[in-house]
Order: structure tokens, then C-alpha cells, then sequence
């Protein structure tokens, strides 16, 4: 059988009720310190970042009741959000899922950093929640 590396997991969000009980948490479950708290007026939430090496561990909580985050939490509770695979070319990553039968859910969307983000299908997806980010070179070199 031959191993092949395919896109990195770039990110993982958690959606959580309670923003500040759950970074103290996870701050000693990951044993490291989460960036400043951070917000996404757009899509209406709150959010802390840690970072584990070569991957974003993100807390995630609505700051308003109609958001997708909100949705989302009182749907399914307190959990996994979304993965978020790390493509070089958006553009690109999409037209290749297109011919496979997977498209896009929606816009690309500017996230945190400039990321460039897009969700996929959830319903082409067996329900899991996956997004593709596209990083600026600058993210690149500060994470």
C-alpha cells in the first residue's frame, strides 16, 4: 500500500456556551496559553486560538442569538464546529473537488489573518463539517 500526505489540517473549531470557562480549561488541558480573545463581527462570534505546532486548536462562542455559531450550538450542544484543511490554491482546490462531486457551501469568506475560507457541502460530506483555507504568506511565517 503506498502513503500519501494529503492537504493539513490547517485549523479545528470548537464551539462552545461559555468562552472564558472553556479557555481556562483547555489552557491546562493543552498546557499553553491561547491567543488575546478575538472577534468576527461578520460572522457574529468570539473566539480564542491556540496554537499546537502546526495546527490552530480554536474556542469559538456566539456573541449573538441568530449567528451560525449560535445555530449550530443549540442543534448539537457544545463541540467539534468544523475542520479546516489548508489548501495553496483555493481556486484551484475547488475546481478539483467540483470534478469529484464536492462543492462548495456557500462564498469564500475572509476569516482571521485574511485567511481565505469556503465550507463545503456538509450534505456531500456524510454531515461532517469541513472548510479549505487558503493562508497569506505572512500567516505562514508568524504562526
Amino acid at each position: 500500500m503506498t502513503e500519501t500526505t494529503g492537504r493539513p489540517l490547517h485549523h479545528i473549531n470548537f464551539v462552545v456556551d461559555d468562552l472564558e470557562a472553556a479557555t481556562e480549561r483547555f489552557t491546562h488541558v493543552l498546557g499553553t496559553v491561547p491567543r488575546d480573545i478575538e472577534y468576527l463581527p461578520k460572522r457574529q462570534v468570539a473566539l480564542r486560538r491556540f496554537w499546537l505546532g502546526n495546527v490552530w486548536f480554536i474556542l469559538v462562542a456566539p456573541t449573538a442569538d441568530e449567528s451560525p455559531a449560535a445555530a449550530w450550538l443549540k442543534r448539537h450542544g457544545p463541540g467539534l464546529f468544523l475542520m479546516s484543511f489548508e489548501v495553496e490554491a483555493l481556486d484551484q482546490a475547488l475546481q478539483q473537488l467540483s470534478e469529484a462531486g464536492v462543492s462548495a457551501d456557500g462564498r469564500v469568506r475572509r476569516g482571521l489573518d485574511d485567511w481565505q475560507v469556503v465550507d463545503l457541502d456538509r450534505d456531500q460530506l456524510f454531515g461532517i463539517p469541513v472548510q479549505l483555507t487558503q493562508v497569506t504568506q505572512q500567516e505562514q511565517s508568524n504562526a
